[in-house]
């Protein structure tokens, strides 16, 4: 169990839509330090090991600069004053909330802001990771005038050098290696993605494989079911790279679905997870014969 499930009294077990909804609002009535504890837990979870108390403090965290401002600051500002390991803090910039509260409350944010990034060198680090948002983005009147000069870029890409280690070459590598790949950068927590670039890289394949070789995106799907049981990585192959295959509504890729999902049970509960987008009602037909009432991982 992990302490996010603890401070909100769960078990591990899933949780119903309206005992989501409870958890969430406990979240939002918990002081700034404990929010700042459930950031260090987030960072440090592998996506095989998130729970229902991290999946929960996640979802508030994914919404925060948009939903509540002033809370998202206070978060902000304390984990810059607060928080020993930088690289927490940098998650801040590496995520979506320092991006998301400009993007969406720049005005709103900028007067608290540019106050105390006056007075705090770590503060103007955390905005260089905004640098080219507040550059180039559409952000609020006033807010690039303001933040801009104070973002410290040179700061924040000289850490970003010293720390990050780069991706492993992926063009030679085996069918059985990428699957093996996949799966470890898939499975990295936020702080093992921030210091990797296989996670970048490995999402960079994906997204052009099944435009490029529809064959061997279907082989890595497979070599990646058979390597690992995990209901949350398998998930997210369901939604990610199968589901790009199976809505490119190609008739090789639809019938090659149709004989695996025919032949293996694990498979059917695989498509049981892809989300069929395309208006092709025959397909859709076809796919949910094939997945009969399988249910997704």
């Amino acid at each position: 169990m992990n302490w996010c499930d603890q401070a909100l009294g769960l078990a591990d077990k899933p949780l119903s839509r309206q005992e989501r909804e409870a958890a969430l609002s406990t979240v939002k009535r918990l002081p700034v330090d404990a929010l700042r504890r459930a950031w260090r837990e987030i960072g440090a979870c592998r996506y095989s090991d998130r729970t229902e108390g991290v999946r929960v403090f996640s979802s508030y965290f994914d919404s925060l600069g948009d939903v509540d401002p002033e809370r998202a600051l206070d978060f902000i500002l304390d984990c810059v004053a607060r928080e020993g390991e930088d690289e927490l803090v940098a998650l801040i910039g590496e995520e979506k909330l320092l991006a998301q509260l400009l993007q969406c409350h720049g005005a709103a944010a900028r007067e608290r802001l540019l106050a105390a990034a006056r007075i705090s060198p770590r503060l103007r680090w955390l905005l260089g990771s905004a640098y080219w948002q507040l550059k180039g983005a559409p952000v609020a009147e006033g807010v690039k005038e303001a933040l801009l000069p104070l973002a410290d870029r040179v700061a924040w890409e000289a850490w970003r050098a010293k720390t990050e280690r780069p991706a492993p070459s992926l063009a030679s590598a085996s069918l059985e290696e990428l699957a093996r790949l996949w799966i470890e950068a898939n499975n990295a927590s936020p702080l093992e993605r921030c210091r990797e670039g296989l996670t970048a890289a490995m999402f960079n394949l994906c997204f052009d494989l099944p435009g490029s070789d529809r064959e061997k995106a279907f082989d890595l799907a497979l070599a990646i079911l058979n390597l690992t049981d995990n209901a949350n990585l398998l998930s997210l192959l369901a939604t990610g790279l199968l589901e790009d295959l199976i809505n490119a509504d190609d008739e090789a890729t639809i019938a090659r679905v149709e004989r695996h999902a025919a032949a293996n049970p694990r498979f059917r509960r695989l498509i049981a997870g892809v989300w069929y987008r395309s208006p092709n009602s025959a397909i859709a037909a076809r796919l949910k014969a094939a997945r009969g009432d399988a249910a997704p991982f």
